[in-house]
């Protein structure tokens, strides 16, 4: 064979990439990938943050509805709460439970005696003045938690409540303490 022959028998081959050319499209497709999962995280976090914040609102906020279990009541007994254990804040967690359940909460202060407070309270008493339905009566007893001797039926139509609760050191074993807290 001739020289002239070879060199027209040759084949044009197709020449391999360069790695220069490789590397830049690896590194292309790489940069898109980190992209994306970048993209990703990033309205991951949004969500997050947003769950979190909503959270926080209705922390703040507060669930107003009443207990379940806790009836309420169509037309508002008139409600003063003393605390008569000594415990602080004690009459205004009361007098919460009381507004959560439709009553309406006129005092809220200590047991006195005379005009001293009177913090020697074992037992948690309702004092009914006499102005309202026995089973109105009856029926704030069953929401509160509190045995039948616990009411005490002490009439005065010159009283500014229907009721009169006065906190006892028991008041965490009573049901609507249990609830709220």
């Amino acid at each position: 064979m001739n020289k002239r022959t070879q060199k027209s028998r040759k084949t044009t081959r197709i020449k391999p990439a360069t790695k220069g050319k490789t590397r830049k499209k690896s590194k292309a497709s790489l940069d898109a990938l980190k992209d994306k999962i970048n993209l990703i995280v990033i309205w991951t976090l949004v969500v997050v943050n947003g769950v979190l914040i909503s959270s926080l609102i209705h922390r703040l906020v507060g669930d107003t509805t009443p207990p379940a279990s806790v009836s309420l009541i169509e037309n508002p007994i008139t409600v003063e709460v003393q605390n008569g254990c000594g415990v602080a804040g004690i009459a205004n967690q009361f007098a919460e439970i009381f507004k959560r359940n439709n009553c309406d909460v006129r005092l809220v202060g200590n047991a006195v005696v005379g005009n001293e407070p009177d913090f020697s309270y074992k037992k948690t008493v309702l004092i009914d003045r006499g102005k309202r339905k026995k089973s109105e009566i009856k029926e704030l007893q069953r929401a509160l938690g509190l045995k039948k001797d616990r009411v005490l039926e002490i009439k005065n139509a010159d009283s500014a409540t229907d009721v009169t609760l006065i906190v006892g050191s028991d008041y965490e074993k009573l049901k609507a303490y249990k609830e709220y807290n």
